[in-house]
């Protein structure tokens, strides 16, 4: 999932433009979001209390308009020096979900029937 921008109840953001590239970068106390000249997200940091915990980079990507989504995501992880890169072929976004796919069972054992009863 995208990162969320603050509510609009929250303190302004600090805007600074990056000379270089030409990108905006709205700074919050908790978090730092950097977008490009056409107003695409192109990173995130997330930084309570003046830490680095997330930095996010996103590029490719696909779609238009409202349907448009990063299909190459770079996470780093400073705190532990973790990286992840995901890249992803395809995305539908908002998906019809079954309720089937969340259904809660209580903690014990279940019986193995379709059900999911108590023994």
């Amino acid at each position: 999932a995208l990162p969320e921008m603050p509510a609009a109840g929250d303190a302004a953001p600090d805007v600074d433009w990056d000379g270089a590239s030409g990108d905006a970068v709205l700074g919050f106390p908790e978090a730092t979001f950097r977008f490009d000249a056409g107003g695409v997200l192109r990173g995130y940091r997330w930084h309570p209390d003046g830490h680095d915990w997330v930095v996010a980079r996103y590029d490719d990507w696909r779609g238009a308009g409202a349907d448009r989504f990063p299909h190459r995501i770079d996470l780093e992880f400073p705190s532990s020096g973790g990286r992840v890169a995901v890249r992803l072929q395809s995305v539908e976004l908002n998906p019809e979900l079954s309720r089937e796919l969340f259904r809660l069972s209580p903690p014990g054992a279940l019986s193995s029937d379709a059900e999911g009863e108590r023994q």
